[in-house]
């Protein structure tokens, strides 16, 4: 759910009846046969040895737990998935391997050679020879290239072994050539969505230079930095020339270092007079160049540069934006992209319905499916939203969410902490006076909301350069227990390093424009921010009455841990940037509210969290002198890794985290569940009822859906977990496939 500052009432007249989580309804999801079911949930492996801080490896392969049953708890209702219906025919399906020589690394010549390869042809052997006319890189000329094409026999997908599966008169899966065709053939159903991501503007290169500096004036040379930022902003665009009566396309490598006017290019004439770019294009093109003080861009080889104006190329159409958007542009996206989920349903059938899949041939004839045209409706369930516990001195003790949203109006802090030592550093341009004020509202709602928070700082609020900022925060680190760091901008041109991350003891980090928000009387953010305050400083905000009063099965009855680990990689353009993990876990038990996190840098891409050992070690070392000396006997690991990673990233964090147990005391093996979250992906739900809607139409945070386009036999479900004041945020953050990896599984799956 959301919390300080995202109660806004639910949708309509008031939030539908869903109930309230009870003792009942916990007691009823953990009955006695989901209990046992749940113990038999393992997976299979083999001991080998290992050696401290490695982890064991199993060599048998990964058996996921079947499913223990069907939740009973919540509102019963049916939803719309967009998912299509796909009949299938008895014929069996084959699989086939195609290879390319030479290698070809586009995706888009790849399928343009495939289709070629499908039309019409002798088929005398499983090689073939592909001839594709492609025009020469800055030239007009077209050559013709070769290309073999072997077509190879992978597998059979037998059907009717299939059909018997889903019956559920086989318990062992089919085998299929890829992840993608189990779960096309398993769900039986066709995923349709829209999607949407940034491209290049087909715009002349010195009107993408101006707009992307913010320039209006173009007569000036640019500066050191500016030319910087414009080399990595065009290093890699394709453009094409304009000046020519054919156009020539090429791959920008890089930017000179002086303006068109000044960059000596050659001669025209036999004598050797260097001529600047600018000259150049005047006596020969006739072309008289309007911004001269630009930079040229470089293109060629590294051996071999040539330079040409900016304001005779241009982007071409259709490139993808590859790079990380910052939060401005991000904002952009969603805005023009975001639609309610009536219209959002209405698209997605229409895109069905003019693909006429019942008339495509590929469908209809070679494949023998027949795709139904109407959204699949599914058995879905509203589960009651949990009861919240804040401090007894509040006007509002307990508070039942509605809709997935509440806020801090008549409650205070569940366990408030004392801040005695803090400070603020502003990198941006705000005004000093507005940095203090902002400061000094957010103490006020502190203290008033139950925090011992010193109203002076124990460093001067100062501001800085933005170039400085390590420099800054190497002169506070650890003097303060909270730190509140108001960034320069959201283009993400600045931040903060993992070394000086793990350096400071806790900071909230806000940009510019989110401080701006406070300018306009934003109560809701200095609500947020309080909330990010509190946990920093070592309090709580609320924490659910059933884990305080130990209600919750497999949760509260023993001390139980909390893991929480993801790594964020690089943008694809940066190929030696270090991936960032990170790893969390519960400090205070029943509660689980409190988390205390480790982040580590490690190689390049690298999903497997190389330094896992020494942060669970670290983590449960804490847990147990925080909790009067109790070892947790029970583990929940949560990750967010990819299915084509799955067993290899679970073996992995499952084992290096028993090693870490044992380090701790001998036999130390407590249990363990390993969820995964998926949260990309594209499956979304409508409701049918317009009554168990929130007010932007989408289906009520709490909805979950574990059969018909789920797994017919694994352990997966999808939950859309809390609720988004965007339109389809909900939908988007919905938690999808959460498969567990445990010997004794948590019993209250409701």
């Amino acid at each position: 759910g959301r919390g300080y500052g995202g109660g806004r009432g639910g949708g309509g007249s008031g939030p539908p009846n869903v109930g309230s989580l009870t003792k009942a309804n916990w007691d009823a999801a953990a009955g006695v046969t989901l209990i046992d079911e749940m113990k038999k949930l393992k997976v299979s492996e083999s001991s080998s040895s290992s050696s401290q801080g490695q982890g064991r490896r199993s060599r048998k392969p990964l058996v996921l737990p079947k499913r223990p049953g069907s939740g009973t708890v919540g509102l019963r209702c049916a939803v719309r998935a967009n998912h299509f219906l796909v009949q299938l025919s008895d014929n069996d399906f084959h699989h086939y391997d195609v290879s390319i020589n030479p290698e070809i690394a586009s995706k888009n010549f790849s399928r343009e050679i495939l289709n070629k390869l499908l039309r019409p042809s002798p088929f005398t052997s499983k090689d073939f020879v592909v001839e594709i006319e492609k025009q020469r890189r800055g030239s007009s000329e077209s050559e013709v290239q070769k290309f073999q094409v072997t077509v190879k026999l992978a597998n059979k997908v037998d059907i009717h072994f299939l059909q018997e599966y889903l019956a559920g008169r086989f318990s062992e899966s089919p085998k299929m050539p890829s992840k993608c065709l189990m779960l096309f053939f398993v769900q039986q159903s066709l995923l349709q969505n829209a999607s949407a991501r940034p491209f290049y503007e087909p715009i002349m290169v010195h009107e993408f230079v101006a707009s992307y500096l913010n320039l209006r004036d173009l007569s000036r040379p640019f500066s050191d930095a500016n030319r910087i930022k414009v080399k990595r902003a065009l290093k890699g665009i394709i453009v094409e020339t304009n000046h020519l009566a054919s156009k020539k396309c090429y791959k920008v490598i890089g930017v000179s270092s002086e303006p068109a006017n000044q960059l000596m290019y050659g001669s025209l004439g036999s004598n050797d007079i260097q001529l600047s770019v600018s000259q150049y294009f005047k006596d020969k093109y006739k072309i008289q160049l309007r911004h001269p003080a630009l930079p040229c861009i470089q293109i060629g080889s590294a051996k071999r540069l040539t330079y040409l104006p900016m304001e005779v190329c241009q982007i071409v159409h259709g490139q993808k934006y590859p790079k990380k958007l910052n939060e401005r542009q991000v904002t952009g996206l969603l805005r023009a992209t975001c639609q309610r989920p009536p219209e959002r349903k209405s698209k997605i059938i229409a895109m069905v319905k003019n693909n006429r899949y019942s008339e495509n041939q590929m469908v209809k004839q070679e494949f023998g499916m027949n795709i139904t045209e109407v959204p699949v409706t599914v058995d879905a369930r509203v589960l009651p939203p949990p009861m919240l516990k804040y401090h007894d001195s509040g006007a509002e003790r307990e508070v039942a969410p509605g809709v997935g949203q509440w806020n801090m109006i008549n409650k205070k802090m569940y366990l408030g902490a004392t801040v005695s030592h803090w400070t603020c550093l502003s990198f941006s341009r705000l005004d000093q006076v507005l940095v203090q004020r902002f400061c000094e509202e957010l103490v006020a709602m502190c203290s008033s909301k139950g925090m011992n928070f010193n109203p002076n700082p124990f460093i001067p609020i100062r501001s800085a350069h933005p170039a400085q900022i390590e420099k800054a925060l190497s002169e506070v680190g650890d003097k303060v227990q909270l730190l509140i760091i108001v960034l320069p901008d959201v283009t993400g041109s600045y931040g903060i390093s993992v070394t000086m991350q793990g350096k400071l003891k806790g900071y909230v980090k806000l940009s510019s424009v989110s401080a701006e928000n406070y300018e306009s009387n934003n109560l809701a953010f200095v609500y947020l921010l309080l909330s990010q305050c509190l946990p920093q400083a070592g309090g709580s905000n609320t924490v659910l009455c059933d884990a305080i009063q130990r209600n919750i099965p497999l949760l509260t009855d023993r001390p139980k841990i909390i893991f929480g680990a993801d790594v964020t990689h690089a943008q694809p353009e940066e190929d030696s940037s270090a991936s960032i993990a990170a790893v969390v876990a519960s400090m205070d038990w029943p509660g689980v509210t409190k988390y205390r996190g480790l982040v580590r840098a490690q190689g390049h891409r690298e999903e497997i969290i190389k330094d896992l050992y020494a942060c669970a070690r670290e983590l449960l070392v804490a847990f147990y002198k925080a909790n009067n000396r109790q070892k947790p006997e029970r583990i929940s690991s949560l990750d967010g890794v990819s299915e084509g990673q799955f067993a290899q990233v679970l073996l992995h964090e499952v084992d290096v985290i028993r090693q870490a147990c044992e380090s701790i005391e001998e036999n130390y093996q407590p249990r363990v569940t390993f969820v995964v979250v998926q949260k990309r992906h594209h499956t979304r739900l409508f409701s049918v009822d317009n009554k168990l809607t929130d007010r932007s139409g989408n289906i009520l945070p709490g909805t979950v859906v574990d059969s018909k386009i789920c797994h017919p036999s694994e352990f997966d479900f999808y939950l859309c977990s809390h609720a988004g004041n965007k339109p389809t945020h909900t939908l988007s953050c919905a938690l999808r496939r959460e498969q567990f990896y445990c010997r004794f599984a948590p019993a209250a799956d409701q």
